[in-house]
């Protein structure tokens, strides 16, 4: 974090409380706060030197569920004690201090603390205060200059391809940061794609799936790793997940895409007892057809015809010409 922009907190040491509440312009999982230049010290009238420190309270949130405190890094100085995070009070200074981080016990702290949460929309802080304070004469302006970031996991996206009844290669392309993919089912199925990392939380995700001949799409859904439904739209083989749909930060959202290849039907007429003309009408895309048996007991197939729907029935109906009675037959 050397470098990037942070927010400057100046609790004050008379106040009994203060309330700092920090928003988050959509909902995150698992945020970073990036804490530095907390607590310092004080000299009292009697020239001892003690380091004191704001205490910061996490006393409430916006959150799918609980929100607990992890450390994940901090100078000697910084304490994080459950939902309390501060720089550890009333040791005593016997030496030059430092205001600015350092790795010894005469210096301000700081540390990194994780937000552990989903949908985490806001967090709030009771400040209080530990150790000595200049009311003995200090200015009253005095307090506990902080220094805020903040740092949000990744939020990336997979494409998990399935295919049902054959396989074959299947080409994606995305926007917000998801690659380009192609996945063949015929290596793995389901296949998975590598992680892309979502480049704009502010914006929709699309995933579009070029059409493959003569497979026909017929499921697409999303979902976090907790699996947690992801809603989307699909439209013309393209899906878009709105920038509300998913959260600003610390997901993994994986996006199955199923695609089935049609079935195929061809029929064979044997007559027996005689040859004749045999035609046949059906649904589902399959196109009328005539069948002519010419030896009795031989069959005759008629051309291979592709359902136009998955999962739907299929019915044929055979007709004989009114000339002549039917002779025996079979199918």
């Amino acid at each position: 974090m050397a470098g990037a922009p942070s927010l400057r907190v100046q609790p004050s040491p008379f106040a009994t409380s203060q309330t700092v509440v920090i928003s988050f312009s959509k909902p995150v999982d698992n945020p970073v706060l990036h804490i530095d230049r907390l607590g310092g010290s004080v000299t009292d009238v009697s020239n001892n030197t003690l380091s004191n420190s704001s205490v910061w309270t996490l006393s409430g949130s916006v959150a799918t569920g609980a929100v607990t405190m992890s450390k994940l890094a901090g100078n000697v100085n910084f304490s994080l004690a459950g939902s309390v995070f501060q720089r550890t009070p009333n040791v005593a200074w016997t030496g030059a201090g430092n205001s600015e981080c350092a790795a010894t016990t005469l210096s301000t702290a700081c540390g990194s603390v994780q937000f552990n949460g989903s949908g985490i929309s806001s967090l709030t802080f009771t400040v209080t205060w530990a150790g000595p304070d200049n009311n003995f004469g200090g200015p009253a302006t005095s307090g506990d200059g902080i220094e805020f970031a903040l740092s949000l996991p990744e939020t990336t996206v997979v494409i998990k391809k399935q295919s049902v009844g054959g396989t074959g290669t299947f080409t994606f392309t995305g926007t917000n940061g998801v690659a380009s993919a192609s996945l063949n089912t015929a290596t793995t199925n389901p296949i998975s794609s590598a992680s892309s990392t979502v480049t704009d939380n502010s914006k929709a995700i699309t995933i579009t799936e070029a059409a493959l001949a003569p497979y026909t799409l017929t499921s697409v859904s999303c979902a976090d790793q907790t699996p947690t439904a992801i809603t989307s739209s699909v439209s013309g083989g393209v899906l878009t997940i709105a920038p509300a749909a998913y959260n600003g930060g610390g997901q993994t959202i994986t996006c199955t895409f199923t695609n089935t290849k049609p079935s195929t039907i061809a029929v064979t007429e044997v007559s027996n007892g005689g040859t004749g003309a045999f035609t046949f009408t059906g649904n589902n895309g399959w196109a009328s057809q005539t069948l002519n048996t010419v030896t009795a007991g031989t069959g005759v197939t008629g051309a291979t015809q592709t359902l136009t729907t998955v999962g739907t029935a299929v019915s044929r109906v055979p007709f004989f010409g009114p000339s002549k009675a039917a002779p025996e037959r079979q199918e």
